[in-house]
């Protein structure tokens, strides 16, 4: 699927089962996350998702997930800044190269995935990297702009993330 059809699924999803969508706690921000995705796996594919996890350290995998991806934009940016100061926006796009090999981490370990890192990596790679990069900014992008709306903040977060769940239910889950 697109970004464009992904995105619009999404807002869908939304307006069709509208909830209570969590707000945002840095404090359990990837436990709430996981808990609000596993709900939404489970109105997509009608509840045959696995009982949510509460065992499973969802921090420790969504920090390893963004550190990883923070130190390669990070150590990207400082080396591309010995260039030029003009190369180091590159970074980003390192910063996204390495995010989208994470890109169905969550969906995985919700899913009781043995070895989520591996699959979440081998799904990108069947569907293809650079395809997956192209998807992902746009959606990236379109999550990041809605911060900045006065009303709503975190609704394009989620339409965001709905977006994903829906990639992964559609083209991932039955190929594992």
């Amino acid at each position: 699927m697109t970004y464009k059809k992904l995105i619009a699924a999404g807002k869908t999803h939304l307006e069709k089962y509208p909830g209570q969508d969590p707000a945002p706690d840095p404090a359990t921000l990837f436990s709430a996350g996981a808990r609000w995705m596993s709900d939404r796996l489970n109105q997509l594919d009608g509840n045959h998702t696995p009982a949510f996890n509460p065992h499973i350290n969802y921090t420790l995998y969504g920090s390893l997930k963004y550190g990883i991806c923070l130190l390669g934009c990070g150590l990207s940016g400082w080396w591309l800044s010995k260039y030029s100061m003009l190369l180091t926006p590159l970074s980003i796009l390192v910063f996204f190269l390495l995010e989208v090999n994470f890109l169905f981490l969550f969906p995985l370990l919700i899913d009781n995935s043995a070895t989520p890192v591996r699959g979440s990596i081998r799904a990108v790679f069947k569907i293809g990297i650079l395809k997956c990069v192209f998807t992902v900014i746009p959606i990236a992008l379109f999550m990041v702009v809605g911060l900045f709306r006065k009303r709503e903040t975190v609704r394009n977060w989620y339409i965001g993330c709905l977006a994903i769940l829906i990639w992964y239910n559609d083209e991932v889950r039955n190929r594992i």
